[in-house]
């Protein structure tokens, strides 16, 4: 090893310094100057994205008949601000929804347990009710109306109010009139439970597992699904019908049971931001359950679902059956606000493994069947169609 030891004059160490001041202060100089070209650039769009609200708020303080809420205020302007983005995916949440949307996250339900429409008379459609609920405990079935909210009939000027009892604390309770066909009855169902968004069975050594919603627990119970499942049947039907959750990263942790290990640059999936970047890296970390799978899918079928239903089938674990997803391949993200309230925003488009993208278009299944029989589920032609690809690979 050889080491060069060598003097410097005062002079050059100087020169030397001096230079490297200079740099420095160019180098500074001109990330400035970006910047402030930048905030010049922005400038008139910013002084216009705000001066109708000042004219708006000068009118209202000058003119207005009434008083003013400023909280109300402010968080309708955000509402507005989310809105206006005209992203179906993105919103804005008031701090007590923020709180519920936290809760439900969790499996931690308000409300009775339905997902509903409005019918052009003001009635409720009872579009799904969901297991372990208090409106399944109450008896109502899916295509059920209600029609009245104790004692007081719906109708168009008092939907929006009235559907309101539809949601609120736990162990309040509300007096629902519902009709089953030509039959009227009414309930007091209580409202809040524990959501169980994973359920499963077995027959003539084929497994059964569905999958309502994407909770913080979901992939433990459906672990312990494929735990109860795996030494008994030869393959597992997964049925994702009507399950629209945005919760990718629950999603991911469900994957994660069936696909081996795989990191890297491309990992199993990557998250590209509006201008292409990548932003995010999906990546599996465990061992894979080695079983058949085959998954329903329908029109419903959306976010985190249609990611897991997307990546098993490129991964050669699963084949899909029914009908074409709704296509949501964008990913949310929570952002919380000072104030207490958050915004869910779309911040980026999946790229899968394998597939081309799906946002926009949707996935198309490997074999078509009829997916909204309302049969039980061993007479279910989706299920049959499903189960028959177990006989195939058998033979």
């Amino acid at each position: 090893m050889f080491s060069i030891n060598k003097k410097i004059s005062l002079g050059t160490a100087l020169g030397i310094a001096i230079l490297a001041v200079t740099v420095s202060i160019a180098i500074t100089m001109s990330v400035v100057n970006n910047s402030y070209n930048d905030v010049l650039k922005d400038l008139p769009e910013k002084i216009d994205r705000y001066s109708s609200l000042d004219e708006i708020a000068a009118l209202v303080d000058s003119d207005f008949y009434g008083s003013m809420n400023k909280e109300n205020v402010n968080s309708a302007i955000a509402k507005g601000f989310i809105d206006g983005l005209k992203d179906k995916y993105s919103v804005y949440m008031s701090a007590d929804k923020y709180k519920t949307y936290l809760d439900e996250s969790r499996g931690n339900m308000t409300g009775i347990g339905i997902e509903y429409s409005k019918r052009s008379d003001g009635y409720i459609n009872v579009d799904r009710v969901y297991s372990d609920s208090p409106a399944s405990s109450a008896g109502l079935k899916k295509d059920d109306l209600i029609v009245a909210f104790d004692g007081v009939s719906l109708n168009q000027d008092n939907y929006d109010e009235m559907s309101e009892k539809l949601t609120g604390d736990k162990l309040t309770s509300v007096n629902i009139t519902f009709r089953h066909g030509t039959t009227e009855k009414t309930v007091n169902v209580v409202k809040g439970y524990e959501a169980k968004s994973v359920n499963f069975l077995s027959e003539n050594s084929i497994g059964y597992i569905s999958i309502s919603n994407f909770y913080s627990t979901t992939a433990t119970q459906v672990e312990d699904a494929l735990n109860k499942l795996e030494n008994k049947v030869k393959g597992i039907v997964v049925d994702l019908r009507d399950t629209s959750s945005t919760n990718i990263d629950e999603a991911l942790k469900t994957l994660d049971l069936f696909i081996p290990m795989v990191e890297g640059a491309n990992g199993i999936a990557t998250l590209e931001d509006e201008k292409g970047n990548v932003i995010r890296t999906f990546t599996s970390t465990s061992g894979a359950v080695n079983i058949p799978l085959v998954i329903i899918v329908n029109s419903k079928t959306s976010g985190a679902a249609e990611f897991l239903a997307c990546e098993l089938r490129d991964f050669d674990k699963a084949s899909i059956v029914g009908q074409k997803t709704r296509g949501n391949g964008l990913v949310q993200e929570i952002f919380p606000l000072t104030d207490g309230s958050a915004v869910k925003l779309s911040v980026g488009k999946i790229i899968p493994y394998r597939s081309t993208p799906y946002h926009g278009t949707g996935i198309l299944p490997d074999k078509e069947c009829e997916t909204d029989s309302g049969k039980e589920i061993y007479e279910d032609p989706a299920y049959l169609c499903a189960a028959a690809f177990f006989d195939d690979t058998s033979e």
